[in-house]
């Protein structure tokens, strides 16, 4: 009698399980169904969002390409001005892809934010223009590199010269910095300009790289002074050996520059009565108009 209950509750207990095995699989399926739903919904949104945002792009595109569609890519080439001087020449050359050939072609431009100017602009072919822009760099603030050894060999690497780094690098990218500038054209008394454009002129600046060498004995010291910008005409580079208040002038020397390269060398030294008051060391360079500048280095 005992066994038949036993069974009756063991069989009713499989069927409640049965039944809540069977809620749950339903319930599952409705929990699922219902996450589909909603993950299209969230990707539909999503994927109308994401095209909205494209479609966004590509009219801001349109308008970029339509302001610049009627002209080639300028080409851009820096040199150095033919005068004798340190100016540069920045020249560009662009194409129409089609232009009236009574048009009035025009660029603007300025350089590093100040007044707006135009440049002379001339043809270089039926549809091609050629402008030049007459650039002076910034002489008063070039970029200095100082490097020091304590042998006569310009290795770069720091010695006992003194407590200094082995590579300082002073100064700032100079007043020059960029070149912005405007094509635009005439025709039929309807002027059409393309967007502005702006161009990284700061490698026109004059940078000069100053190495600073012991050279034996006593205050003698070997500089080499490199220019990294070919484009900068220089005249002149002197070495002065200067005393603690940087006004007193020991020793100069000219440096002597190289034929094949923009680099100048030579050996300055104190005699032996002040060899003691040697300081710093001023290195000058005289540009070819007459300006200079100059670098005053620590020596201990």
């Amino acid at each position: 009698m005992a066994d038949s209950g036993s069974k009756k509750w063991l069989v009713a207990i499989l069927v409640v399980s049965l039944l809540g095995n069977i809620y749950v699989m339903r319930r599952l399926s409705q929990l699922e169904a219902q996450l589909r739903a909603e993950m299209q919904t969230t990707m539909h949104h999503s994927m109308s969002s994401v095209n909205q945002q494209i479609q966004s792009i590509d009219h801001r595109l349109s308008a970029i390409s339509y302001a610049t569609e009627w002209y080639s890519p300028p080409r851009l080439d820096v040199s150095a001005a033919t005068d004798g001087c340190v100016n540069a020449v920045v020249t560009l050359t662009w194409a129409f892809r089609e232009i009236h050939e009574n048009a009035v072609v025009g660029l603007s431009y300025r350089v590093s934010g100040e007044t707006w100017q135009e440049a002379e602009v001339e043809p270089a072919g039926s549809t091609v223009y050629e402008a030049r822009i007459l650039v002076t760099p910034d002489l008063d603030g070039p970029t200095w590199s100082i490097s020091y050894s304590s042998s006569g060999q310009s290795t770069g690497r720091s010695g006992d010269l003194t407590q200094s780094p082995p590579a300082v690098r002073e100064g700032t990218m100079g007043k020059v910095a960029s070149l912005e500038y405007v094509i635009y054209a005439v025709e039929d008394g309807t002027r059409k300009s393309g967007r502005t454009e702006y161009v990284d002129l700061s490698k026109i600046n004059p940078h000069f790289q100053i190495h600073v060498a012991s050279a034996g004995v006593g205050e003698s010291y070997r500089i080499d002074v490199t220019s990294l910008n070919p484009r900068i005409h220089v005249k002149q580079v002197e070495a002065v050996l200067l005393a603690q208040d940087k006004s007193d002038v020991i020793a100069t020397h000219i440096l002597e520059g190289l034929a094949s390269r923009p680099v100048w060398q030579g050996v300055v030294s104190a005699d032996a009565p002040r060899s003691d008051d040697v300081k710093s060391l001023a290195v000058v360079i005289e540009y070819a108009n007459g300006q200079t500048a100059s670098k005053v280095v620590e020596l201990r």
